[in-house]
């Protein structure tokens, strides 16, 4: 009975099996779509250099660290901000503060949170860090300032957060009150 077989069974034996049949399928169909596929100039200069691809690839690492640094930031400006908020609601029995300075740099806080988030929102865009640097964005598809730029609004609004939040403990104690030249 099994020795004369015939049919697919015993051609398929014969290669090495159904599953090599279907990975030389495989292996074929992918070189016909390889062959189908116009390969565009970048493609082309980086397979022929690997310091071209080396250097795609330290770019795409830069922007990933990038794009995880702006995350972090958001989330420290989310915390700052929301530790400020509680402390405008509810009048700490610890220390005094000025309710002003501090509402101040909760709004700083938001717009550095703001710039973050639009750099961290267009890092999927880009290539490389220094393409997001060089290139103008904003929020809401609006092209107003480079990437670099964006980063400079981020950590400026922050510096103001933080001297705000500073101002408004000093003023609240009421030891800088003669030199600042106002009264609670």
């Amino acid at each position: 009975m099994g020795r004369g077989r015939s049919g697919p069974c015993v051609a398929a034996s014969r290669i090495g099996g159904f599953m090599s049949i279907f990975f030389r399928a495989l292996e074929r169909a992918e070189q016909d779509r390889a062959r189908r596929r116009p390969t565009t100039p970048s493609e082309l200069a980086s397979e022929r250099s690997p310091v071209f691809s080396a250097e795609n690839r330290k770019g795409l690492e830069q922007l990933k660290l990038l794009f995880d640094y702006s995350k972090f930031d958001i989330g420290l400006y989310t915390t700052v901000a929301t530790i400020f908020a509680a402390a405008i609601a509810f009048q700490p029995a610890v220390f005094k503060f000025h309710r002003g300075f501090l509402s101040l740099a909760v709004v700083f806080i938001c717009l550095a949170g703001m710039a973050a988030g639009i750099i961290a929102s267009r890092c999927a865009h880009f290539t490389s860090w220094s393409e997001l640097w060089r290139a103008k964005i904003g929020p809401f598809r609006w092209s107003c300032l480079k990437g670099e730029s964006w980063a400079y609004v981020q950590h400026t609004c922050f510096g103001i957060a933080l001297a705000a939040a500073v101002l408004s403990v000093l003023i609240g104690n009421g030891k800088w009150l003669p030199i600042v030249g106002c009264t609670p």
